[in-house]
């Protein structure tokens, strides 16, 4: 089952264009009709409110497509740097990411912070382009910019006409009829293997399909990082993305083994209470399973799973190894926790966050509970969060 599924996020700054890839991939997998709009507020994965008021992303969404009969489950995170808790628990939850970059405003700050991250948790991940069409739009720079500043192996694998123009044009240069063509991609890849390396040097050019394979072991074990190009608001590059989503980016690996997963995110259901998303490494659960929280040093049972249509969300019994599932009746998980068996210990370490005090407090002073009841809920979906609460001066 592994094999056939792909666990990734989206990464970027705000305003890059990552919830209008996700409805691209929603509507191009055939899973929506069409695909919706931030401006108008009808995206499929920003519900809350002052998502679709602001026309930013400020909580982590999960769905899931399927692709050339791979399934896709696909984390598309905040880029707010005020949200950046959500995008650093979805990082322990992938196998691999896309980050995508505006052509036209280029590398900037929180997209750095994510590629750090990933390098560190050593997740494969492509660069995406984004906004190629747009006036201002300059890939070449932006491309040195992101070599100069990360110091990262790049291979464009596309050809481009007409960048910032609303005529813009892509195609790939890299497949079985013109790779031939691509001297310094070849050259990276035979470096890896010395036999490759001695044909090379004999004019003997390596097989399409063995110069392929050795390209997908070096993006996993982030030697090379891919960079293709779009316009996702015109649905451009899409299908040449998700083609290399399924084709180059790892599956789960396939662990036999006891229980070990973890809860990436937490959201507060009314009249359901807390729903966690879990991500399984190894093993599986089961409904009514008892599954031990090792952070915590509890058990709790399992009430209820989910799968992660978010179009057409559906009861199931059981999820193993390599899935991602929501889970209901876990009381005591937070963001970060493991599951797994008693004699296991986890933790996970949190890199160093500036921080803000603020006070808040109720419009109307006797809805002080309520609000007192919604921090608590928020403070336990994002433990980053420190809320305390003065009974003396009576402030929050």
């Amino acid at each position: 089952m592994s094999k056939n599924i792909r666990n990734i996020a989206l990464f970027a700054h705000v305003d890059a264009g990552k919830t209008t890839l996700t409805e691209q991939f929603l509507y191009q997998s055939g899973k929506i009709k069409k695909a919706g709009s931030v401006d108008k507020g009808n995206s499929q994965t920003d519900t809350l409110e002052v998502e679709k008021e602001r026309g930013i992303t400020v909580n982590s969404t999960i769905t899931s497509f399927f692709w050339n009969d791979i399934q896709i489950n696909l984390i598309d995170t905040p880029g707010h740097i005020d949200f950046s808790s959500e995008a650093e628990n979805a990082i322990q939850a992938i196998d691999a990411a896309i980050v995508l970059i505006s052509a036209v405003e280029g590398l900037q700050s929180q997209t750095e912070n994510m590629i750090d991250l990933l390098r560190k948790h050593k997740k494969p991940f492509f660069i995406l382009l984004n906004k190629i069409d747009r006036l201002g739009a300059d890939i070449d720079y932006v491309l040195d910019e992101i070599h100069k500043d990360l110091n990262l192996n790049l291979f464009l694998l596309q050809d481009f006409k007409n960048e910032g123009e609303d005529s813009v044009s892509i195609k790939s240069n890299w497949n079985k009829e013109i790779y031939s063509q691509q001297e310094n991609l070849i050259e990276a890849l035979v470096t890896s293997d010395d036999k490759l390396l001695e044909q090379y040097f004999s004019a003997i050019l390596p097989k399409w399909e063995v110069l392929n394979t050795v390209l997908k072991q070096m993006i996993v074990q982030q030697k090379i990082t891919p960079v293709f190009l779009a316009s996702a608001k015109k649905g451009l590059g899409i299908l040449d993305l998700l083609d290399a989503l399924v084709n180059y980016l790892p599956a789960p690996s396939a662990i036999d083994e006891s229980l070990q997963a973890i809860v990436f995110k937490t959201n507060h259901l009314k009249g359901e209470g807390k729903i966690a998303a879990v991500r399984i490494f190894s093993g599986e659960i089961l409904s009514r399973d008892f599954v031990f929280n090792t952070n915590k040093n509890e058990k709790d049972k399992v009430s209820l799973i989910k799968n992660t249509d978010l179009q057409n969300p559906q009861v199931i019994q059981s999820f193993s190894a390599g899935e991602i599932a929501w889970v209901q009746g876990l009381k005591s998980v937070e963001p970060g926790d493991f599951l797994g068996f008693s004699s296991q210990k986890h933790s996970v370490k949190k890199e160093s966050l500036s921080f803000l005090l603020v006070q808040i407090a109720p419009v109307n002073k006797s809805d002080v509970n309520i609000l007192l009841e919604a921090v608590y809920i928020l403070n336990n979906e994002d433990p980053s969060l420190n809320f305390s609460f003065s009974k003396e001066k009576q402030e929050l």
